[in-house]
This record gives C-alpha cells, structure tokens and sequence, in this order.
C-alpha cells in the first residue's frame, strides 16, 4: 500500500482520486491540475478545509472477492 505524501512534497497527478487529510480527517478528492485546488464531489459535505490538507495517498485497491 502507498504511503502519506506531503503536498509540499509533491502533489499528485491531476484529476485521480486520493484519500487526502488534515491530520484529524480523511476523505477522497482529486488535485484539479487547471485550478491548483482540491475538489471532490460534494465540497459542501467535506469536514476538511483546502488550505488543512497536508498529506495525501492513493486509493487502496478493493478486496477480491472469494
């Protein structure tokens, strides 16, 4: 599995999904590339405000079924 990246470090390519965090929250969204800004589908929703993300990481593939 990947592990947390600091987005001063790097940020990831645009437009995938990640898990993103504050340091407290996790939650999915995407680097939109064009805007230099996180976005998910419901920003009204998110407990996690832009500017507070400091780490993030690719989304764990699912389980295979038996």
């Amino acid at each position: 599995m990947s592990k947390w990246i600091k987005c001063s470090e790097r940020m990831p390519a645009p437009f995938s999904l990640v898990l993103v965090t504050d340091g407290e929250e996790v939650e999915i969204k995407w680097w939109d590339g064009d805007s230099d800004e996180w976005d998910s589908w419901d920003e009204f929703n998110s407990n996690i405000d832009n500017e507070d993300i400091t780490h993030w990481r690719k989304v764990p593939k699912p389980p295979k079924l038996v």
